[in-house]
C-alpha cells in the first residue's frame, strides 16, 4: 500500500474546478492564499502557469486529503485530535482538505471563471474564457485530452498532524516565512494564536495603528508573529528574546499556555484594539505631522502592548477610555523619542529609547522600554485615576472571607459603629459586609486590622471613601 492510501490520477479543468470548490483551504496549517484571496501567485504567474497550462507544459500537482476518508481512518486508529478535525470539516460540507497546490486550483477557477485574460492561440489575442466564441474549443479546454490535465494525488489514511508536517516539508524549497513555519503545527497554542490573531478586532488594531498595507501584512502572518512574541514574553514572564531562534523554539517545545496566559493576552490584545477602534486608521489622520498620531512601528505597538499587561494584567486596572489613555502613551513615545535626538552616539545603546525600540525583539531593549512607560504609569497614575481614564479593580484578594468576617464579629462584639447589634444569623442572611476602613483604592490592605462589619445598606451607600477607625482593633497606622 502505498503511505497514506493514496490515489494519483489526471484531472481535467472542469474537474480541477469542481474539487476547488469542494475543497477547505485551512489556515491552521496552510497559507492563505489563492487568487480568490488577494494573495497567493502574482497576476503575472497566474497568467503565466494558464498559458503553460494550455499547451501542455505543466508537471506540478494538487495534493489533497480525503475527509470522509480520513475520518474513517482516524476513528479505526482511535485519533481523537484527527476525528475531531476532520469530523468538523465533513460539518461544514468539503470533501478535502488542500494540502499542496491550492495556487494551482484557485487559478484554475479563477480563468474558467474568466478572471483572467490568458493568450488564445485560434485567435492570437488574449482573452477571457467566456469570449472563446467556439464551444468545442470551450469544450476542448474543460473536458479536452491528457495535454491539458493536472496531476492529482488523494490521500485517505492521514492525521491533521501528519498533515500538518507533510505541509512543512512539501514547502522547504518555497520558503515558508518564519511564522507560516511555526503556525504549520498541530496544537492548543498555535490554534489559540492563529484564532485570536485572526479576530475582526484584532485584525483592525494592526491595520490602524501599524500595517500601511493590511492585506500583504496579513497574508506575511506578520500580526500572527507580533501576538505570537506578545505570548512568549507572557509565557516566559518577560525574560525571553523573541527573534526567530526562540520563537522557533517556543513553538517546538510548547503546545499550551494554559487558561490564565490565554486570558491576559486576550485581556491586552482587546484593550489595544479598544484603542484603535477610538483613534481610527493613524496613516489616514490629517494631524499625523504634529507627532502624535503617526502609524506606529512594530517595536512601539509592543511597548504599548507591554504597557497594557502592567496596567490590567499586573495592577489591575481597568482602562475606561481607551482614546486618552492611548494619547497619553503616544505623548510619553513622542517625549522620549525628542530626548533620543540628543544622545550622543556613543551612549545609544544604554541612554537612547529609539535605539531600544528598533531592537525590540532582543530581551534588553525591550525590557528597558518597558520598565521606562512602567514607572512613567506609576507617576502618571493619580492623574490617570483622577481624569477617568483608568480605574483600579476589586479582585478576591480585595475581599474578606467567611472566616475573616466571624472573626470581625466578635472583635466587634456584636455591635457596629452605630452602635447597631448584629448577629450571626444577619451575616449568614447576607446582610452585613465587611468593609475596609482605609479603602482598597488609598491603598488600603485586607487584613483584620483594616476591616469592619457594617450593614450592606450603610456599606453601599459609603461607596469607596475611607473611615477613621472606630473599634480598638482597627490600626491607626493604616489611616497614616
Amino acid at each position: 500500500m502505498k503511505r497514506y492510501d493514496s490515489i494519483e490520477s489526471k484531472k481535467n479543468l472542469n474537474k480541477i474546478k469542481n474539487m476547488y470548490l469542494e475543497t477547505k483551504l485551512d489556515p491552521c496549517f496552510q497559507r492563505s492564499g489563492g487568487v480568490d484571496r488577494g494573495s497567493g501567485w502574482s497576476h503575472k504567474n497566474s497568467v503565466k502557469y494558464i498559458n503553460n497550462l494550455l499547451d501542455g507544459n505543466v508537471y506540478n500537482r494538487i495534493l489533497l486529503a480525503d475527509v470522509e476518508e480520513c475520518l474513517r481512518h482516524a476513528q479505526r486508529i482511535q485519533d481523537f485530535v484527527s476525528v475531531d478535525y476532520f469530523s468538523q470539516i465533513e460539518e461544514e460540507g468539503y470533501k478535502y482538505v488542500s494540502i499542496d497546490g491550492n495556487n494551482t486550483s484557485s487559478t484554475v477557477d479563477a480563468y474558467l471563471n474568466s478572471h483572467d485574460k490568458v493568450y488564445d492561440s485560434r485567435s492570437g489575442n488574449k482573452i477571457y474564457f467566456k469570449d472563446i466564441k467556439s464551444q468545442e474549443h470551450q469544450e476542448e479546454i474543460l473536458y479536452g485530452g491528457s495535454d491539458i490535465t493536472i496531476d492529482v494525488t488523494v490521500l485517505r489514511r492521514i492525521g491533521i498532524v501528519e498533515m500538518c508536517n507533510l505541509f512543512r516539508d512539501l514547502n522547504e524549497s518555497t520558503a515558508l516565512n518564519g511564522q507560516e513555519h511555526r503556525q504549520a503545527r498541530w496544537s492548543k497554542k498555535s490554534t489559540f494564536i492563529r484564532e485570536i490573531s485572526n479576530e475582526e478586532r484584532v485584525k483592525n488594531l494592526f491595520a490602524n495603528l501599524t500595517f500601511s498595507k493590511p492585506q500583504v501584512s496579513f497574508d506575511k502572518r506578520t500580526h500572527e508573529e507580533m501576538v505570537a512574541q506578545l505570548a512568549l514574553k507572557v509565557h516566559k514572564g518577560y525574560s525571553s528574546s523573541l527573534h526567530n531562534k526562540p520563537l522557533n523554539e517556543y513553538y517546538e517545545e510548547t503546545n499550551d499556555l494554559g487558561s490564565a496566559r490565554e486570558r491576559a493576552i486576550k485581556t491586552v490584545l482587546y484593550a489595544a484594539a479598544d484603542m484603535a477602534a477610538a483613534v481610527g486608521k493613524l496613516s489616514n489622520r490629517t494631524d499625523r505631522g504634529k507627532g502624535k498620531f503617526k502609524s506606529i512601528k512594530k517595536g512601539v505597538l509592543q511597548a504599548l502592548f507591554d504597557l497594557i499587561h502592567v496596567v490590567t494584567v499586573k495592577n489591575k486596572f481597568k482602562i475606561l477610555d481607551p482614546y486618552k489613555f492611548f494619547v497619553w502613551f503616544m505623548h510619553k513615545d513622542f517625549e522620549w523619542k525628542v530626548e533620543s535626538g540628543k544622545v550622543l552616539e556613543k551612549n545609544w545603546e544604554e541612554e537612547s529609547y529609539t535605539r531600544w525600540l528598533v531592537r525590540f525583539t532582543h530581551h534588553l531593549y525591550y525590557t528597558r522600554v518597558n520598565n521606562k512607560f512602567e514607572t512613567a504609569f506609576y507617576q502618571d497614575r493619580p492623574e490617570l485615576e483622577k481624569e477617568g481614564v483608568i480605574k483600579k479593580l476589586r479582585t478576591s484578594a480585595d475581599s474578606f472571607r467567611f472566616e475573616d468576617q466571624l472573626e470581625l464579629l466578635a472583635l466587634q462584639e456584636g455591635k457596629t459603629r452605630k452602635g447597631e447589634d448584629i448577629t450571626v444569623m444577619n451575616l449568614l442572611q447576607g446582610e452585613l459586609e465587611a468593609d475596609h476602613v482605609k479603602s482598597v483604592k488609598e491603598g488600603g490592605k485586607t487584613e483584620i486590622s483594616n476591616g469592619e462589619l457594617m450593614y450592606r445598606q450603610d456599606n453601599r451607600s459609603k461607596g469607596s471613601k475611607s473611615n477613621e477607625p472606630h473599634f480598638d482593633f482597627q490600626s491607626t497606622e493604616e489611616r497614616n
